[in-house]
């Protein structure tokens, strides 16, 4: 009876550690091509807090503890184990709602990682210190912020989301060897005289992959409008998106409007005045494209209007009335669909429900994150210089927020990978409902990026 019972228990404990691989998002995908050596260090001292101001910015502070002692034989062990601690900065504008999801997002990493007994490094355990703060939507917030990541809480990664404030920080994160990725919207960052600075939040493959695929699937359009707000994001958006459609045959015109303008029935009537087919409102985030959208709408013009960044239709619903919605084409993300396109997507909005009790239209993601973590379990390293080179040598990742791959950025003169490529979905709205219509897969996306991002 007892040996009957010992191979109950040890067939039991079994079951348990192989379901256990399924919990967390997989770095299936995270390979690492060939490198020789890591990326050289930068010669330059370390930065001095160069920029400072009254104004404190806000922090807040997730740490996973390490889990408590179980009364079975698996978890007891990895519970008991001690832990090291992995800071991770975090520096966003907190008035918008995605700034704040990353911090929820990281939470429930968090619990997935302790569920594991800690996030698993080249064999050793770490428990995530998530530290956060609010830049408040002024750089010399942010600068203070960055400041005090690196030198006071001793940070050695730091991410952000899509905040334009993000240029200045470039040569203080390179002098200080701190891994920096961005969200997307900083051209400097593909620099070559940076080792450290990365963009993983694949809004410019969104930018540029998304119209490729819009064209391949309706070849019968020839005219497209771009509308943009006048500021850095919206000359990115607007120039990878236009560049993809011209070189495909479409004639564009390129519309850039004050950002600050509350009234925008002049750009309606100007859209209204050519009548393209289609129209593109992107670059301005959801609120100031839905403005632009219902200026256009309310100017007569009837076409469709794609948006190839994603959105979802929930968090579309909350700003862009239903008449505008109806039949717009925009870029998907795969949590927002029922169910979910991938595993690790179904997953995690899962536990997002479990906690917050319902699903808003969060993006449900961190790309940022996924590449470091990923770059960290590939080369089983903390090491910054370890790090930097897998993501400089097309690592892929992947998360909840979907595949991705490191790209060059061969128009900014760099052969190493410091972009992103990720896969692409498409959705038509249909009666405030998401239907996916169409996808081009990581590695066509990638081709993409190496296709149309070559040495100008």
């Amino acid at each position: 009876m007892k040996k009957s019972m010992s191979s109950f228990m040890g067939m039991l404990i079994l079951i348990i550690l192989v379901l256990s691989l399924f919990v967390l998002p997989a770095c299936s995908k995270a390979s690492v091509m060939p490198t020789t050596s890591a990326p050289p260090a930068s010669s330059a001292p370390a930065a001095p807090a160069t920029s400072t101001t009254s104004a404190a910015p806000k922090v807040s502070v997730t740490t996973t503890a390490p889990a408590a002692p179980s009364t079975t034989t698996v978890a007891s062990t990895t519970a008991t184990a001690e832990l090291k601690t992995l800071k991770i900065g975090y520096i966003d504008n907190f008035a918008f709602s995605s700034g704040v999801d990353v911090i929820h997002i990281m939470d429930i990493y968090n619990e997935m990682y302790k569920e594991q007994g800690g996030l698993d490094i080249g064999g050793e355990k770490y428990q995530i210190q998530f530290v956060s703060y609010d830049n408040q939507n002024s750089q010399s917030v942010a600068m203070a912020a960055l400041n005090k990541l690196i030198f006071e809480d001793k940070v050695k990664y730091i991410t952000t989301g899509f905040t334009p404030l993000s240029d200045g920080w470039l040569p203080v994160t390179e002098a200080n060897k701190v891994v920096f990725v961005d969200g997307g919207v900083t051209p400097p960052i593909y620099d070559p005289k940076y080792n450290y600075c990365f963009e993983a939040g694949c809004l410019p493959c969104q930018a540029t992959a998304g119209p490729f695929l819009f064209v391949k699937m309706f070849p019968d359009v020839k005219d497209v409008v771009m509308c943009s707000p006048d500021t850095q994001m919206g000359h990115v958006g607007s120039t990878d998106a236009s560049a993809i459609q011209r070189a495909n045959g479409l004639t564009v015109k390129e519309i850039f409007y004050p950002a600050s303008s509350s009234d925008l029935s002049s750009l309606g009537t100007q859209v209204a005045k050519l009548n393209p087919p289609v129209c593109c409102c992107q670059g301005g985030g959801p609120l100031v494209d839905s403005l632009a959208q219902k200026a256009i709408y309310a100017a007569g013009w009837r076409g469709v209007f794609f948006t190839a960044p994603p959105s979802t239709a929930l968090n579309m619903q909350q700003v862009t009335p239903p008449e505008v919605m109806e039949g717009q084409i925009v870029g998907a993300i795969p949590c927002e669909f029922d169910p979910p396109l991938t595993d690790a997507a179904k997953d995690f909005k899962a536990r997002w429900i479990a906690k917050y009790d319902k699903y808003e239209g969060q993006t449900l993601g961190n790309m940022q994150w996924d590449a470091i973590r990923c770059a960290m379990q590939a080369t089983g390293s903390t090491d910054v210089d370890k790090v930097a080179a897998a993501l400089h040598n097309g690592l892929q990742y992947s998360g909840a927020g979907g595949d991705c791959q490191m790209v060059p950025r061969m128009d900014f003169g760099d052969s190493r990978t410091t972009g992103s490529a990720c896969k692409i979905y498409l959705k038509k709205i249909v009666k405030g409902q998401p239907t996916l219509i169409g996808t081009m897969s990581l590695e066509d996306a990638v081709a993409v990026m190496n296709k149309y991002y070559v040495k100008k």
